[in-house]
């Protein structure tokens, strides 16, 4: 389950807007590559989210975002493969190895 929550009401581009800040605010504070995984997953889920309705298409721009942030995730999984595992079991940002659930 992703560490954000989204309520009924929730402005879903400023969901966006905040969680691109805490990315940011994160790589500026060198928090490492496991919490910038994280809360990428978070803003893909966010821009996947943000057309509620079921056969509604994704917008050029939202679709085009999730491509580039895709990529980076996966350059960043790449780059890190040493000290990132993905697992389905809970992980610790707080061990020399992270474990992304």
């Amino acid at each position: 389950m992703p560490f954000f929550i989204l309520f009924q009401g929730t402005d879903r581009r400023e969901q966006i807007d905040l969680l691109v800040e805490l990315e940011s605010i994160s790589n500026k504070h060198n928090l490492g590559p496991a919490l910038q995984l994280k809360i990428s997953f978070c803003i893909v889920a966010a821009l996947f989210d943000y057309s509620m309705k079921v056969h509604e298409v994704q917008k050029v721009q939202y679709w085009l975002r999730l491509l580039t942030k895709a990529k980076e995730m996966l350059d960043l999984a790449k780059d890190n493969k040493d000290t990132i595992k993905v697992s389905i079991d809970c992980g610790s940002i707080l061990n020399p190895i992270s474990i992304i659930n």
